[in-house]
């Protein structure tokens, strides 16, 4: 039974362990990308009231968290 189970129980705890290695870095870059482009994500979100403007604020975000993404691969 063990030799059944162990390698199952391996493969999901690798996995919980990568997913929370990458909310890690997606929280941690985000922070980084909000002090790079000097955004107060909380203040400001709740200060615009055009959607298209909510739309491009947010894809400004995303593009920063992109780089990020892309230079971390780029390095390892």
């Amino acid at each position: 039974m063990e030799a059944f189970l162990y390698p199952i129980l391996f493969a999901i705890s690798k996995k919980l362990i990568a997913a929370a290695l990458v909310l890690i870095f997606w929280f941690t870059s985000l922070r980084i990308a909000d002090k790079l482009l000097d955004i107060r994500f909380k203040e400001e979100w709740d200060l615009i009231e055009d959607d298209k403007a909510k739309v491009s604020y947010w894809n400004t975000r995303m593009i920063a968290f992109a780089i990020m993404l892309l230079g971390c691969f780029a390095l390892v």
